[in-house]
């Protein structure tokens, strides 16, 4: 699976990967200021590409984001344990649902 799934990710390797990295770490918080859409990040605690410490740094600049840390996957939470990914992301959407 992650081999068809990188057939997607054609151009970008590493050196990409690593660039837009570069491009959220460089965010202005002044940008997000008055950002009110609930955010949630979803990491695997085993994830080599957006590692959780990186999504620990950068959520506090987005006004109420909140991280998630899954135990046991990697990039692929999604797929890699989609039942704990579903009940995250279900929780997080019926706490700011719209009545």
């Amino acid at each position: 699976l992650y081999n068809q799934i990188g057939a997607f990710n054609t151009g970008a390797g590493p050196a990409g990967w690593s660039a837009m990295a570069k491009q959220e770490r460089d965010l202005d918080p002044a940008k997000l200021k008055g950002y009110s859409t609930p955010t949630m990040m979803i990491t695997g605690e085993q994830d080599r590409i957006f590692p959780p410490a990186m999504l620990h740094e950068v959520a506090p600049q987005i006004p109420g984001c909140v991280v998630v840390d899954l135990p046991t996957v990697g990039h692929s939470a999604y797929f890699e344990d989609a039942p704990a990914f579903n009940k995250t992301v279900d929780a997080f959407l019926s706490r700011h649902a719209k009545d």
